[in-house]
C-alpha cells in the first residue's frame, strides 16, 4: 500500500471511530448495552448482590420504562432473562432477574429483592406505575409476597408453578393484576386447584 493509500485507510478508520463515538453520545445515560442480556450487574450499594439485565433495543434514557423483576429458585438470573427476552424486546420491558435469590428460609430473597430494586431505581429510568414481579416455583412465592407487601408499588405479579406465600391468603385488598400458571403434572397443581376458588371468594378477581 502506498503512502496515499495508507493515509486514506487511516482517515477512514478515524471517521468510523468518530461516528461510533457520536452514536454513543446520541444515546445519553445508557450505561448498559441494549438488545442483549447482561449476565452480571453488581449492585452499587451491596457488591455481594447482583442481577442479570435486559434492556430492549428501543431503550432510551429519555423516558421511563416498565420493568419485570424475576426470581428463580436457584438464582439463575441469566437463564431467567433469556426466557423472557423475546417478549421483553417485543413489548419494550426492562428485565432484572436476581442472581442471588434462592429457595428456602436461608435463600436471601428479601435482601436480594431490596438490592436489585434499589440498584435499578438508582441507575435506570423506571415507570413507577408499571413495576412487575415474576418467578418460578419458590421464586413465584417471592414475587407474590413482594407484590403484596410493597405498599402499592406493584402493577402485577406473574406466578409460575407456585401460588401465594404460606403466610398470605387471597383477599379483596389485592390492588395488582395477578397471573398464575401451572402444569397438570406439577407437584403444586393441587395447590392451584384450590387457589382459584379462594381468589373468586375473596373478590380479588
Amino acid at each position: 500500500m502506498g503512502s496515499g493509500g495508507l493515509k486514506l485507510h487511516i482517515a477512514i478508520l478515524l471517521l468510523l471511530a468518530a461516528s461510533q463515538r457520536s452514536a454513543v453520545a446520541e444515546t445519553p445515560g445508557v450505561e448498559f448495552p441494549v438488545g442483549t442480556v447482561v449476565p452480571h450487574v453488581t449492585c452499587l450499594e451491596d457488591p455481594k448482590q447482583s442481577y442479570a439485565l435486559y434492556l430492549p433495543s428501543s431503550f432510551s434514557a429519555t423516558r421511563k420504562w416498565p420493568i419485570i423483576y424475576v426470581f428463580d429458585p436457584f438464582a439463575r438470573g441469566r437463564d431467567a432473562a433469556e426466557i423472557v427476552r423475546a417478549a421483553a424486546e417485543k413489548f419494550g420491558y426492562i428485565v432484572a432477574p436476581s442472581n442471588s435469590s434462592k429457595n428456602g428460609a436461608m435463600g436471601g430473597s428479601k435482601e436480594a429483592a431490596e438490592a436489585v430494586w434499589q440498584d435499578t431505581h438508582q441507575r435506570l429510568p423506571i415507570d413507577p406505575t408499571r413495576q412487575y414481579f415474576a418467578g418460578l416455583s419458590g421464586g413465584a412465592r417471592v414475587a407474590t409476597s413482594l407484590a403484596l407487601s410493597c405498599g402499592g408499588c406493584a402493577a402485577g405479579a406473574i406466578a409460575n408453578a407456585a401460588g401465594f406465600p404460606v403466610s398470605n391468603a387471597p383477599s379483596g385488598n389485592i390492588k395488582f393484576a395477578y397471573f398464575a400458571t401451572v402444569g397438570d403434572a406439577d407437584f403444586n397443581y393441587a395447590e392451584f386447584a384450590q387457589l382459584r376458588p379462594k381468589l373468586d371468594a375473596s373478590g380479588a378477581i
